[in-house]
């Protein structure tokens, strides 16, 4: 029961003999439309090697383990990436991965034929995007895209590739990645680093496939 209409429920009838109150007197909770919603953050997120990937929910606030994988009750999943920081040459994994691979993917569409989470790519920054787009905007996954590689939603149009010297995967400024779960739950989220400690300059000596993320679970489409 809420705590605070048990509250003044008590004090109602304490007082009944004096102060006349009655059922239609009690108030209701405050209004928190105006509250600041909060950001969650979740830093080095590791994909299990064996398994390939590292499954998540936004609406548990959770990691899924991988024997939920063909289930709904992810959101997102990231690649694992097998890396030798010891052998800076091995960035040419890290550029074959965003080039032909990708490392983030939605649970819906060809990716899970089961999950029902969908996506799109808005063109702001994470704290000047405040509401969720028409839903008609959202997306399945699709592994099968025809257009410029990687062949999905979110990588090819979500990071960035910095080139030489540092030869680094980043996501993109200007771009926030809005999700609509199989619970209508709408969700802006941001990747803050896909290096081990989220370095602030990483270079090719940083471990990759360390996912760092912020997100906000919004109050319908209210995202901020």
């Amino acid at each position: 029961m809420n705590k605070f209409l048990t509250s003044v429920s008590l004090l109602c009838m304490l007082s009944l003999g004096f102060s006349g109150c009655k059922d239609d007197e009690i108030t209701t909770a405050p209004d928190n439309t105006n509250k600041t919603l909060e950001i969650k953050t979740v830093f080095d997120l590791e994909p299990n090697l064996t398994d390939g990937w590292l499954y998540y929910s936004f609406e548990g606030d959770s990691i899924v383990p991988p024997s939920k994988a063909s289930t709904d009750q992810w959101d997102i999943k990231f690649r694992a990436l097998d890396f030798d920081p010891a052998k800076p040459e091995t960035y040419k994994v890290l550029i074959n991965t965003f080039i032909n691979k990708g490392f983030i993917f939605l649970n819906s569409g060809t990716v899970n034929p089961n999950g029902k989470t969908m996506g799109v790519v808005m063109d702001s920054t994470y704290t000047q995007l405040t509401t969720a787009p028409a839903d008609v905007s959202f997306k399945q996954d699709d592994t099968t895209y025809a257009g410029t590689a990687p062949k999905c939603i979110i990588t090819n149009q979500f990071l960035a590739y910095s080139g030489a010297p540092n030869h680094t995967v980043a996501q993109k400024a200007t771009n926030v990645l809005v999700l609509k779960t199989k619970n209508d739950v709408y969700v802006k989220m941001q990747l803050l680093s896909m290096y081990k400690g989220h370095p602030e300059t990483p270079t090719t000596k940083d471990d990759v496939g360390f996912y760092s993320i912020a997100y906000t679970k919004g109050d319908g489409k209210r995202l901020k």
